[in-house]
């Protein structure tokens, strides 16, 4: 075997492993794709659950959050969804509560 036909012959083998390794690669980048995008699901449904969770515990919450649902404009203007639902009004930051 010549030099010549040596040169070819690793030509062509490294043709065959440059494609394998693409091949390879493309395997790779499709399986972190789908990890990731279940692992965004994943995360969803818990931030899902977690609402969830808030809004059968408190009443208010989740009365504003069924109105909002139905509705979003009631929920535009506080003062008017407040007076017209009964609800208590908004606490503003700083401002003392009574006990």
């Amino acid at each position: 075997m010549d030099l010549d036909t040596l040169a070819k012959v690793s030509d062509f083998v490294g043709g065959i492993v440059l494609v394998i390794s693409l091949v390879y690669l493309a395997y790779q980048v499709r399986q972190n794709t789908q990890s990731l995008r279940s692992e965004n699901y994943a995360r969803v449904l818990e931030r899902m659950s977690t609402v969830q969770a808030q809004l059968s515990m408190d009443a208010d919450l989740h009365h504003v959050f069924m109105v909002g649902a139905e509705d979003p404009a009631r929920l535009s203007r506080w003062r008017d969804f407040v007076a017209g639902d009964g609800l208590p009004a908004p606490r503003t930051p700083g401002a003392a509560t009574s006990a």
